[in-house]
């Protein structure tokens, strides 16, 4: 009887750790989506203020240095965007780890909830 009590224990525990290991691949999904989605803002708001200081210069003047510190501002928001996006999924893939470890655990318990 004790031996089915820790069984089931350990079923519990298991479980737990795979539901909290998918809600943490839930919200780092989120969190790198909304990344990618700031990265595209970036990439076209860099993409014009570039295009600003390409036709001053192609029209022979200096761009100003506003025009200047605002793209050198840009890069550096998308620079660390971009570090972020990185580690988000760096933390993806631990996380799919420990998931998918949690599961394969919790299969040799309880398969039907490991399939869910």
């Amino acid at each position: 009887m004790e031996n089915q009590d820790q069984n089931v224990e350990k079923e519990n525990m298991l479980e737990l750790r795979a539901k909290n290991e998918v809600q943490k691949i839930k919200l780092a999904e989120q969190s790198l989506d909304k990344n990618n989605s700031i990265k595209h803002s970036l990439n076209q708001i860099l993409d014009n203020k570039i295009f600003e200081r390409k036709l001053m210069l192609d029209n022979g003047d200096e761009p100003s240095q506003a025009l200047m510190d605002k793209i050198g501002c840009v890069q550096q928001e998308l620079d660390e965007t971009e570090l972020a996006i990185v580690i988000n999924q760096e933390l993806l893939s631990c996380h799919y780890g420990s998931a998918r470890q949690a599961i394969n655990e919790l299969r040799k318990y309880n398969p039907k909830k490991a399939n869910e």
